[in-house]
């Protein structure tokens, strides 16, 4: 990965509360300022499922962990390999302990585990580790933890990512295989997890087992498909019910509107018929009044016609007033009542096409309700069926026990490797099932795995192991699968550095397992047989690499030599990294055969090293064998017999540290030191962020690890910045810089263990609520005696709780006590303290400083430790 491209800005916003200006004295309190925030929390990652990719595709991955919100970048390392954050579903919220991503490995990508991390604003996450694969991949779904609900692999060869998730969790797969065929069956499990902190033992013991499932085969699917039947039956019932259900709701509110349609028809129908009497009433009234008023109107002609102008005419006037006044009115109410009548009578058609469409649709429900009545009591008949149907087929498969499922194959290691594999030959046609489980039968959400299945090239040995570089190294393979290639000839670059390289056999059948191969410079010989002792040991001239194989139980091989008197000479053996299952061990013999020497287990690691300085010239032997007393055609080793190159390296932890903006944050940088190099080394940082202080680092001669600090300042801005750190020393004329490479550090059981990481990144934070210092740079002590130091708390405005301290960096048999900065404390005094048998040296302390779950760390004190000179 170009570390260039790994700088991230994250931006975050402090709103500080608002203070008033002034407050009126003894009147008006100021009100207490609110200290500043926590950093946020940092992200922590457990796993990533599936846990791998296939070359040239694309696959979306759960990230588990925790405090993973927000996301702000997901980084990978490795040729050709990208991850991106996939956008929540709208609706969805975001999970503090999940993220989904998408990887993607290009058709050039490089195949392998790689490393993924999160960052957030509470800085960058540790490493979870997932695989480019070649093959196509799976998913494992559950459930699928016996023989009857192992679903079948429809093609191999494949790569199954699975999870053993919960305890006495089992995955179980089923495959066809013809008779004589071999299966490769190869577990990726501890390798994705080499430990896991605080569990015993620290990671997944993978177990392969394999059984004949020919006998249950047909009963499985059978159970299979009368599950998913069962499934399908029960969704079509819930499906019916529920349509019965709705149109049963349908028919009775159509039901209920044809009543009140009918109702209202009634209620019409009795105003239309005193509509229409009254109508006739009135229009008979209105008749009579016109005949009366035509009545009046003659007898007032008549009355007129005498022309005699007596009373009579003028009653005869106001009477046809009266009788017309009276008529108009009547018309008028005639008029209204004809409306009216005509009103009712549209109404009551209105009211009856209602009535005629309710009345219709009411059937219609009544009809859908009862078809749908049918259909849900169809479906309960068929659901019933189904079920008894897969409870037949349940207790068929019960009948196949363990003892008639026959296991015909298993493996929980697999000899020069952490993971188990297994190759399985088939004894006929059929159906088998492969298990994966964990040995303790634990589960957790770091056991994933990937097993890789079919009839693939496995080599299990490759002889010679190594080569010289710049040449062309025909070499021996063993193993499975291999047809006709049973010799690859690799070829090593003369300008590449001494180092291990990684092949694969291509055969017909596809591509094999990696395969380790060493590169060096000095000569290769090859052990001949018989050379079990020092008469028939192998002559060769030293300095020189021998390539051997411990091929039989018992088996040793010796090599003849000459030293001179006062040569220093290394013996070590390389094997058990080459994938080799050798526990090797060195005996080293002078010519009249007496034991010089021996060596196992150098390291803690199965390889064996012996350094000698020979006291007089002549001939030895070095013998080399198994300790376990095992041996076979894959036990093959490289013996190297060299002068020392006395050097070191170094490892830094940890590999993501956090500070705060002007915050310090210490460094564990550790080294190992090679063939008796017992310098001073002095440690520093190339180019620290811009305006970064550095504490000065020296590793002296009789140290393992010092602390180093780092103080960025409190402008500093947040971002993830890629650190480097190197360690520079002079090894006889020759000035030797070295990098530290960055370590995740896992507690296992009661020691801890360093895992290889690919880079180091400082994740720069926002100011936390205080910062810590020393009250002087430096500090010296004589053993016996004790010296008080002033450390200072740095509160910012508003923060008044305690801060506990811790320290960490001291010189070895020098200690001090816990100190606690109570409520308001601004200072503190530490008294280190120094044993009588303290050894000369020094050291960088560091006060840690915890509150709740957050830790600041100080600059670092130099602690020298002097020891008086004895009197003469």
């Amino acid at each position: 990965m170009n570390r260039s491209n790994l700088f991230v800005a994250i931006s975050l916003t402090i709103t500080l509360p608002y203070l008033p200006a002034y407050a009126f004295a003894d009147e008006v309190k100021a009100p207490q300022a609110k200290p500043v925030p926590l950093p946020a929390a940092a992200p922590q990652l457990v796993a990533v499922v599936p846990s791998g990719v296939q070359l040239g595709t694309s696959v979306e991955a759960t990230v588990q962990g925790r405090s993973l919100l927000p996301v702000n970048r997901v980084t990978v390392d490795g040729r050709g390999v990208t991850a991106e954050i996939v956008p929540l579903p709208e609706g969805r919220k975001p999970s503090a302990t999940s993220l989904t991503i998408k990887l993607t490995a290009a058709p050039d990508a490089e195949p392998g585990l790689h490393q993924l991390r999160l960052i957030t604003p509470g800085g960058t996450s540790n490493i979870v580790r997932f695989a480019v694969g070649l093959l196509p991949q799976i998913t494992e779904v559950e459930p699928n933890n016996d023989a009857a609900d192992a679903r079948p692999l429809s093609t191999l060869p494949l790569i199954i990512n699975g999870a053993l998730s919960r305890a006495e969790d089992r995955d179980v797969f089923r495959f066809s295989a013809r008779k004589g065929q071999t299966i490769v069956m190869d577990l990726c499990g501890q390798q994705l997890h080499p430990y896991i902190d605080r569990l015993r033992p620290g990671w997944l013991e993978g177990v392969l087992t394999v059984r004949d499932a020919s006998g249950i085969a047909p009963v499985a699917d059978e159970y299979q498909a009368a599950q998913q039947l069962s499934a399908e039956k029960t969704a079509a019932t819930t499906r019916a019910a529920a349509i019965a259900k709705k149109r049963r709701e349908t028919a009775k509110k159509a039901a209920t509107e044809k009543a009140a349609a009918a109702k209202q028809v009634t209620v019409i129908t009795t105003a239309a018929k005193k509509a229409t009497g009254l109508m006739k009433s009135t229009n008979a009234a209105a008749d009579k009044a016109i005949v009366e008023l035509k009545a009046a109107r003659q007898k007032a002609d008549e009355v007129a016609a005498r022309e005699n102008g007596d009373a009579s005419g003028a009653d005869a006037d106001r009477i046809v007033a009266e009788k017309s006044k009276i008529a108009k009115k009547l018309r008028l109410a005639a008029a209204d009542a004809r409306a009216a009548a005509d009103k009712t009578q549209a109404a009551q058609a209105a009211a009856d096409k209602l009535l005629a469409g309710k009345t219709a649709a009411a059937k219609s429900a009544a009809d859908r309700s009862s078809a749908a009545a049918a259909a849900s009591k169809l479906a309960g008949e068929e659901l019933t069926a189904a079920r008894n149907h897969a409870g037949e087929m349940a207790a068929a498969v019960k009948k196949f026990d363990s003892s008639t499922i026959r296991s015909l194959a298993s493996a929980s290691h697999f000899p020069g490797r952490y993971d188990p594999a297994l190759t399985f030959t088939a004894p006929h046609d059929g159906e088998y099932v492969v298990e994966v489980r964990d040995e303790l039968y634990r589960g957790r959400s770091e056991f994933t795995y990937r097993l890789t299945i079919g009839e693939l090239p496995f080599v299990t040995s490759a002889f010679p192991a190594g080569g010289r570089r710049g040449t062309t190294i025909p070499v021996r393979l063993t193993g499975y699968n291999l047809g006709d290639t049973t010799t690859v000839n690799v070829v090593t670059a003369a300008e590449t550095p001494q180092n291990r390289q990684f092949e694969r056999v291509t055969t017909s059948l596809g591509a094999s397992n990696s395969i380790a191969f060493e590169t060096g410079d000095p000569p290769e010989l090859t052990e001949g047989e018989p050379n079990d002792d020092a008469d028939r040991a192998v002559v060769a001239a030293v300095p020189a690499t021998f390539n051997g194989v411990i091929e039989r139980d018992g088996d040793f091989d010796c090599f003849k030599f000459e030293a001179k008197k006062g040569q220093r000479l290394i013996f070590e053996t390389v094997s058990r990294s080459l994938g080799s299952p050798l526990d090797a061990r060195l005996d080293l013999f002078d010519e009249k055969g007496r034991k010089l020497k021996s060596n196992d287990d150098a390291n803690k690691m199965p390889d064996s090293l012996i350094e000698h300085t020979f006291a007089a010239d002549g001939h030895y032997v070095i013998r080399i064998g198994d300790t376990t007393g095992r041996g076979s055609a894959n036990h093959v080793y490289r013996l190297r017999v060299r002068s020392p190159r006395p050097d070191f390296s170094l490892t830094v932890n940890p590999d993501n540290p956090r500070v705060t903006a002007g915050g310090s944050i210490a460094l564990t940088v550790m080294i190992r030191r090679l063939d008796g190099f017992k310098g001073d080394v002095e440690v520093t940082v190339p180019n620290p962020p811009p305006g970064t202080v550095v504490s000065p680092a020296v590793i002296n001669g009789t140290q393992s690890q010092v602390v180093l600090t780092l103080t960025v300042p409190p402008d500093a801005e947040p971002a993830v910045v890629p650190l480097v750190i190197e360690g520079r020393t002079r090894i006889g004329e020759v000035e030797v810089t070295h990098r530290a490479d960055p370590v995740e550090r896992m507690r296992y059981i009661n020691e801890w263990r360093y895992l290889p990481v690919h880079d180091l990144l400082l994740s720069v934070l926002p100011a936390a609520p205080f910062t810590l210092e020393w009250s002087q740079p430096s500090v010296t002590l004589v053993p016996g005696r004790n010296v008080q130091v002033a450390v200072r708390l740095h509160r910012t405005e508003g923060f008044t709780d305690a801060v506990r301290t811790t320290l960490q960096g001291l010189p070895s048999r020098t200690y001090a006590p816990v100190v606690t900065f109570e409520k308001d404390a601004t200072e503190a005094t530490v008294e280190i303290r120094s044993a009588g048998n303290a050894p000369a040296g020094t050291g960088n302390a560091v006060v840690n400083g915890t509150f709740r779950t957050f830790t600041q760390n100080s600059p670092a004190l130099r602690v020298q430790v002097k020891v008086p000179e004895k009197k003469k």
